[in-house]
């Protein structure tokens, strides 16, 4: 049994068909399904993720919808997030060209700096890529993120992505305790 249970809120954005619920799929079900469904609003999933013998994160994903219909959401469900994803597709710039935006939207509606990892999705379509890594890794530099490419369908550095963002908030919330003792 862990000692420390730390329960951490994510929002996952992203434009429209960017894999952000393959992603939570393959992390917490450990599947892809090919049949794509466009999240309709917001899909709530939780899952208990163990860092290690004496800490376990309890994750509540809040996986938002990307369609712009749905950006009147925002407000009511990015607010006491305690971080975020922001995912992309390799293949499709325009899904990076709208980081920026994303990342607007984040800090608009939570008034805290939080960690956030942006997320290079679809690793696995090689020959389909457009967003070099370099460009990516140049851009999660400029904003303070970190950075890693995945691939939901293969689950290559699935685990990696949220053993990170693990790695981050127990940081964070165990230096928080130790900094009000």
């Amino acid at each position: 049994m862990s000692k420390y249970v730390i329960k951490k809120k994510v929002i996952i954005v992203g434009s429209y068909a960017v894999g952000k619920t393959s992603i939570l799929n393959s992390f917490i079900h450990r599947q892809f399904e090919m049949d794509y469904k466009s999240t309709l609003g917001v899909n709530i999933l939780a899952k208990e993720y163990e860092l290690n013998e004496d800490i376990t994160v309890g994750f509540t994903f809040w996986d938002i919808g990307g369609q712009k219909l749905f950006r009147n959401i925002y407000p009511r469900f990015f607010g006491l997030s305690n971080a975020a994803m922001i995912v992309y597709d390799v293949t499709r710039m325009d899904s990076f060209d709208e980081i920026p935006s994303w990342y607007s939207s984040i800090q608009k509606y939570i008034q805290e700096k939080i960690p956030i990892v942006l997320v290079g999705n679809k690793i696995d379509l090689v020959d389909q890529r457009t967003v070099p890594t370099r460009v990516a890794e140049d851009l999660a530099n400029q904003y303070g993120f970190f950075y890693i490419e995945t691939s939901a369908k293969t689950g290559k550095n699935i685990d990696a992505a949220f053993k990170e963002l693990a790695t981050i908030l127990a940081k964070i919330a165990l230096s928080n305790e130790i900094n009000s003792n």
